[in-house]
């Protein structure tokens, strides 16, 4: 009698560690809404601008939470709705 073995997920544990950015598109095109990215290779003018902005580096999310995300946006109250005020006030 032979065993199977389990099946492994390699391909969720390469889409957990993607990140998308869910804001607006920034400066003209620098920085598009929906751009994928893998955890902590992020370009060196994204990167820049992740440092001086809280906002921003909140508005990345694990590519599996894109859906809810968006969601979350459009509600009154949520953190990423207040993240994306607050990176409008910014620029």
């Amino acid at each position: 009698m032979t065993t199977k073995k389990p099946a492994t997920k390699k391909a969720s544990t390469k889409e957990a560690k993607a990140v998308v950015y869910v804001g607006p598109t920034l400066g003209g095109g620098a920085l598009m809404r929906n751009a994928v990215f893998r955890d902590g290779a992020f370009p060196p003018h994204i990167a820049s601008m992740r440092e001086k902005s809280e906002a921003l580096r909140g508005l990345f999310v694990p590519v599996s939470e894109l859906a809810t995300a968006r969601k979350r946006i459009g509600v009154k109250g949520d953190i990423l709705n207040a993240y994306v005020r607050q990176l409008k006030n910014e620029l």
